[in-house]
C-alpha cells in the first residue's frame, strides 16, 4: 500500500499546481487498476494459501498412515524371523534326535 501513499502525495502536489481533468481521470483508472490487480492477487494468494493448508493436511494423515504400517511391518518382519528362527531350531533339534537314534548306541531296541 506504499504505492497510495507515494502517488497521493505527487497528486497532492499536482493538484496544488493545477492538474488537467485528462490527468485526473488517467490518474483515477491507473490507481484503480492497481487496486483490481492488488485484490486479484490477494484472492490468489489466499486461495493458494487454503490449497496448500489442505494438502500439508492431506500431507500428515498419509505420513502417519505410513508411520504406523511401517511400525506394524517391522512388528511383523520381527514376529515372522523369531517364528522362523523357532523353526529352524525345531527341525534341528529334530534331526539331532534322528540322527542319535539313528545309530543306535543306546536306544536300539534291537
Amino acid at each position: 500500500m506504499n504505492f497510495r501513499n507515494e502517488y497521493v502525495t505527487k497528486l497532492n502536489i499536482n493538484v496544488k499546481l493545477g492538474m488537467p481533468i485528462y490527468h485526473w481521470k488517467i490518474y483515477k483508472n491507473f490507481i484503480f487498476m492497481l487496486y483490481v490487480a492488488i485484490e486479484e492477487n490477494n484472492n490468489i494468494v489466499k486461495k493458494y494459501k487454503t490449497k496448500i493448508k489442505k494438502s500439508i493436511n492431506q500431507w500428515f494423515q498419509h505420513h502417519i498412515k505410513l508411520k504406523t504400517w511401517s511400525y506394524l511391518n517391522q512388528k511383523n518382519l520381527i514376529s515372522f524371523k523369531k517364528h522362523r528362527i523357532l523353526e529352524e531350531n525345531i527341525i534341528n533339534d529334530e534331526f539331532s534326535q534322528f540322527k542319535f537314534f539313528k545309530k543306535g548306541s543306546y536306544y536300539d531296541l534291537k
